[in-house]
């Protein structure tokens, strides 16, 4: 990847920037931030109330308070009114640094949604409306990790500090409309509000008989941005047992965005030494989500149903996250007694390379009881990367989802509890180059188990 052979061309451009005519002309890669780990995967968070035990396909069952995230049409198949005041995961998360002496795990409570569905819409029965406050993507996680080597000739010490956060949040204002029995359509204002956060450092000593070499880079940004964005659903049923559903939300327009970046590095090799700074509290910010078309075929028996549902996620082209008119400052002292060079460079803020993916999604669900008191969910559902080859911001991992669980219901109360699962693998990433010349790479193993639930009130 190109965040890669940036960071492993440390060494030579540490030499370059020592003569001047050369510092003019390529900024070291000492000013490149380190890697850091952020997955913006689309499906990683279980939402709803019963579409959350089910892998996510719902777009053409969807019939309760998350409607207004998969598919407003399904509003008007509901049928009481139901308010959906807790439904999250709790999630216990791992990441692996292959070769690397730690193992990073982490611990949060993730609200996935909020919301209201009220049937009959001012008296009409053909007429329902939603509002939904749905987290739609949350990661957040810190890896610390070293790699120590000795030899005859003295000992290295490699550290990686990574510690990021990725949310999005959907809100979504929604009617749904019952053509017939057979045929719904339903719209919806969305807002989606994202957040990106990062810090991320690289240190390394090389211990040697004649000589120390030291390197420490350290950066930190972060950004967020609101969309505008609308929604269009239908659901259709050609027959009593075989449901249809699509849905299609647009990119949006850009309303706010706000960021700051900054980055300070150190290194030591022989007797030069090389410093380097920036910061901008008020950074230029771009940030783009996707066009999403998801569709969705379902079978609904007496006691058991089934979806497969396919989602589709355009991709947002190549350029840059975060921009800054501020220049970094380097400087250079080659230990002879000679003033500093020093020279400014541009701000590479990191590129996003976003790529269009496809997604499946495979659930259902088999009641228990006759009086529809207990129900078994379970699904299964691929979550592909959308981190494209030129992307210096995001990590590509994809991940695998497997959900397992129950809902209940008594009288006015439906409530659900399950377990979710996710895997997946980086590519090989480099995460830094040692003094001595030697690259420090590895693959990052993610993993994921959370403990979903929710609890709706009906009327």
């Amino acid at each position: 990847m190109t965040c890669q052979s940036r960071i492993a061309r440390l060494v030579v451009l540490l030499i370059a920037i020592v003569t001047p005519a050369a510092a003019q002309t390529a900024p070291p890669a000492v000013t490149v931030p380190p890697v850091s780990l952020i997955l913006p995967n689309y499906n990683s968070v279980p939402i709803g109330e019963v579409a959350g035990l089910e892998g996510g396909a719902f777009i053409a069952r969807a019939n309760d308070t998350s409607s207004g995230f998969y598919n407003p049409a399904g509003l008007a198949l509901a049928e009481q009114t139901s308010v959906s005041g807790s439904a999250g995961v709790y999630q216990f998360g791992s990441v692996t640094p292959e070769n690397l002496t730690n193992m990073q795990g982490s611990f949060q409570q993730i609200p996935a949604m909020f919301a209201v569905l009220v049937n009959n819409l001012f008296g009409r029965p053909k007429w329902a409306g939603g509002l939904s406050i749905t987290r739609s993507a949350a990661w957040s996680q810190a890896v610390d990790a070293e790699l120590v080597a000795s030899s005859g000739s003295g000992a290295n010490r490699f550290r990686f500090s990574t510690d990021a956060s990725y949310d999005a949040w959907l809100g979504s204002l929604g009617v749904g409309y019952a053509v017939s029995d057979r045929f719904r359509i339903g719209g919806a204002i969305d807002g989606q509000f994202t957040s990106i956060a990062r810090r991320q450092s690289i240190a390394d000593q090389l211990i040697a008989n004649s000589n120390l070499s030291a390197v420490s880079v350290a950066a930190l940004s972060s950004l967020s941005t609101t969309h505008a964005r609308f929604t269009v659903g239908t659901q259709y049923h050609p027959t009593a047992s075989l449901r249809l559903g699509a849905t299609v939300r647009t990119p949006g327009i850009g309303i706010t965005a706000s960021g700051d970046a900054s980055l300070e590095s150190l290194v030591r090799a022989g007797g030069t030494t090389a410093a380097s700074g920036f910061f901008d509290p008020d950074a230029s910010v771009r940030y783009k989500v996707p066009f999403e078309f998801k569709a969705g075929v379902a079978w609904v028996g007496e006691r058991a149903q089934a979806e497969f549902d396919v989602f589709t996620y355009s991709g947002t082209g190549e350029y840059r996250g975060i921009e800054s008119s501020e220049l970094i400052t380097a400087a250079v002292d080659n230990g002879q007694g000679g003033a500093p060079v020093v020279a400014q460079f541009p701000y590479e803020g990191a590129t996003v390379d976003s790529r269009g993916v496809v997604n499946v999604a495979v659930g259902g669900r088999y009641q228990l009881t006759k009086a529809r008191t207990w129900t078994l969910h379970a699904g299964y559902a691929t979550d592909r990367s959308p981190v494209g080859d030129r992307d210096t911001a995001f990590t590509r991992v994809n991940l695998q989802h497997v959900t397992v669980g129950v809902s209940g219901r008594l009288k006015l109360f439906l409530g659900s509890m399950g377990l979710s699962y996710s895997s997946g693998q980086s590519e090989s990433m480099l995460l830094g180059m040692r003094p001595n010349g030697a690259e420090v790479k590895t693959h990052f193993k993610v993993s994921s188990l959370g403990l979903v639930y929710s609890l709706a009130l009906l009327f």
